[in-house]
């Protein structure tokens, strides 16, 4: 439930960032930003299927501090805003 960066993770596990994403890139084809980023969109569409969360609760739970910003990111990723994603759901 914390927003990461690539750095996190790679400090984490004790690695360098090169690396993270070099095992990463030679595992799954894509880069550790973009695993981060997917898992971040699975995880605000579980959310916004199967709770009755506000969004804004739901942006904050997912690490952003800005419930604005958590819209913007997830309409770029999905191609709808939250709000409407939870419609085409329902």
């Amino acid at each position: 439930n914390k927003k990461w960066s690539v750095t996190d993770y790679a400090k984490e596990l004790a690695i360098s960032t090169k690396t993270l994403n070099a095992i990463a890139k030679s595992e799954t084809n894509k880069t550790v930003s973009q695993i981060i980023n997917e898992r971040i969109i699975l995880e605000s569409k579980r959310k916004l299927t199967h709770s009755n969360a506000y969004i804004n609760q739901i942006a904050y739970d997912l690490g952003f501090k800005d419930p604005f910003y958590f819209i913007k990111y997830f309409k770029k990723h999905v191609n709808c805003s939250p709000s409407e994603f939870r419609k085409s759901i329902s």
